[in-house]
Formats: C-alpha cells, structure tokens, sequence
C-alpha cells in the first residue's frame, strides 16, 4: 500500500493550514502597525489564536504570530494618535 505525502511526514493537513493562517496573520499584524490596528490587529490575532489552538507543527510559528501582532497592535495605537491618523 502506498502512503500519500502527509501520512509520511507525520503531519495533518490541519497542521498545514495553521501554519499558513498563522503566517497571514504575523503579515497582517505588521501591517497593523502603520494603517488602522483596530481594525487589522484585532482580526489577526483571533486568526493567529486559531492556529495556535489548532496546533501542531506550526505551534511556534502560531506564538510568534500573538506576541507580534499584539506588539503591532500596541505599536500601532501608538502611531496613530501622535499622528492623528484614524484607529479604525
């Protein structure tokens, strides 16, 4: 019997998935940083605690993704009221 590709490397397609939402999110929350963290941080981060949940494989890349996208957020905030810039 032949195994497909995912049974020989020990990982779930789920594990797969996280590790892609996990990678969007850590790009979104950077972005959060220069235009509107309320409204591109606070999605990121229930997607980047998705793929945390989800686990897996990609769990580190899933925690890198929170603890950047909180500093984004929190970055982010800050930029936008020294420059008058809109929050959402």
């Amino acid at each position: 019997m032949s195994e497909t590709a995912a049974e020989q490397d020990g990982t779930r397609p789920a594990e797969t998935v996280a590790g892609f939402i996990a990678a969007a999110a850590l790009a979104v929350g950077v972005i959060a940083i220069f235009y509107e963290p309320v409204k591109l941080a606070v999605p990121a981060l229930i997607v980047a605690l998705i793929a945390v949940a989800i686990g897996g494989r990609f769990q580190r890349l899933a925690a890198v993704a929170v603890g950047v996208i909180t500093v984004g957020w929190v970055l982010g905030m800050i930029y936008a009221v020294i420059e008058g810039s809109a929050l959402w």
